[in-house]
């Protein structure tokens, strides 16, 4: 019963609800719906503690930086309420896929049949059946851990959310403290909880490529022939060469993260600021731009290996049922590029203003421009409101199936014995003469 995912979502849950507790009590509440007055008044404290007048240049240069305008302030307090709604709509789902893996288990431990008998009346697949009806099998396992990641999306979101409202609405500020380096303090940790989302995405798409390597290497087109060992490395060569692309990406991606974090923490540190910025500014905004563009192959990737007949046939539809887990990678790797390509002062926006100069859409392009705090606002409630589109497309493309289940259920130790009865039976290609 205590198993990973029931303790994970546990956690989830719990986090969810203080922090959507603490959106209604201080943001909804406390602030009147982040009320213009407040802010106001939050602000000018601001601007006393730093000894700026209200008619001050730098005064109404930090009332223009924190301005929220009115579509983005609507659109992020609704935010919350999807981030909500999309984790209890994915959580019904994935609560599916346990329930199926209990009833399965505790069928063949009664000596039952867990699903209905294949209709070619080929050998029957062999049922994980270890004992611990809660133990999701290996297949159900990865599946659940790549559906599952907007859950983990939605929670670090709503909490980045907080901090840059923190930041626009000026309650970050305390009597005696600097207001740059509290300001400094919250970005940082709104950074640190998206990074942590992101890096388990990464742990995903690895997830996805392990899902993908057994369906190749459990192959159900292809025998092994008559030299099974030299075969069944062959075979296991290829599965894994097929999702390079894949780990290719969870690599590059799980070292970006940790250089994103790293520098992250030193910005917190006056010490280190300015160096942290540097980096920020001539390195990170270009390899973003750059990974966006790997990103866009890992996905390629993933949209051709899901084509293969083994694992479209397994998943009973692979590509479509993927479509909700590529849209949020693509979210997540992508949204901030563009965001940034429409954020004054940026380099990217540099380069996509000169442009629109070029093509004479200046007036068009400047009117969709976002101040830095602005952009990071934007991003995290558009990732709240995303994720629930991702849920919904999750909950409806992962309806019930028997026939994907068996294969999500099948106990890969002992399939390799199932394999000898199956190679006698028409429609098989030994590999060697493929």
């Amino acid at each position: 019963m205590f198993q990973w995912y029931n303790l994970t979502f546990a956690g989830l849950l719990l986090l969810l609800v203080r922090t959507f507790f603490d959106i209604v009590k201080y943001d909804y509440i406390g602030f009147h719906m982040l009320s213009e007055d407040k802010i106001y008044d939050q602000i000018s404290k601001i601007c006393d503690a730093q000894g700026w007048k209200a008619e001050d240049q730098s005064c109404t240069d930090l009332r223009a930086e924190l301005k929220i305008p009115p579509w983005l302030h609507n659109f992020s307090l609704v935010a919350p309420v999807c981030g909500i709604l999309g984790f209890f709509i994915l959580g019904h789902r994935l609560a599916y896929f346990v329930k199926t893996n209990v009833a399965a288990k505790r069928k063949v431990q009664a000596g039952e049949q867990a699903f209905a008998p294949n209709e070619d009346g080929t050998p029957e697949d062999k049922i994980s059946a270890d004992g611990l009806p809660w133990k999701l099998a290996d297949r159900m396992d990865w599946v659940v851990i790549i559906l599952g990641t907007p859950l983990i999306f939605i929670v670090m979101a709503m909490r980045s959310l907080i901090r840059i409202w923190t930041v626009m609405t000026g309650t970050a500020f305390h009597s005696g403290i600097p207001w740059e380096g509290m300001e400094r303090l919250e970005i940082a940790t709104y950074q640190m909880d998206l990074e942590l989302a992101v890096g388990f995405q990464f742990y995903a798409c690895l997830m996805f490529g392990l899902l993908c390597t057994s369906y190749l290497q459990h192959s159900r087109i292809v025998s092994t022939g008559k030299d099974r060992k030299y075969t069944q490395r062959y075979m296991r060569i290829v599965a894994y060469t097929a999702v390079q692309g894949v780990y290719v990406f969870v690599f590059i991606g799980v070292l970006r993260t940790i250089f994103d974090i790293a520098v992250t923490y030193y910005s917190e540190m006056p010490k280190y600021h300015d160096r942290a910025e540097t980096i920020q500014v001539k390195i990170l905004d270009k390899v973003g731009t750059i990974f966006s563009f790997v990103t866009l192959l890992c996905m390629l990737n993933m949209f051709l290996i899901s084509r293969v007949p083994d694992i479209a046939n397994g998943l009973n539809g692979a590509n479509p049922k993927f479509t909700s887990v590529r849209l949020l990678l693509l979210i997540a790797q992508i949204q901030p590029q563009v965001l940034r390509a429409i954020t004054v002062g940026s380099t990217l926006y540099e380069m996509v203003s000169q442009n629109a100069e070029k093509f004479h859409l200046e007036e068009q392009f400047h009117k969709w421009t976002f101040t830095k705090k602005q952009a990071l606002l934007a991003h995290a409630a558009a990732l709240n409101v995303e994720c629930l589109v991702v849920a919904c497309l999750t909950w409806l493309l992962w309806r019930p199936d028997d026939k994907r289940d068996k294969a999500l259920m099948l106990d890969l130790k002992a399939d390799d014995d199932v394999a000898q009865a199956r190679e006698a039976e028409d429609g098989y290609q030994p590999l060697l003469e493929a």
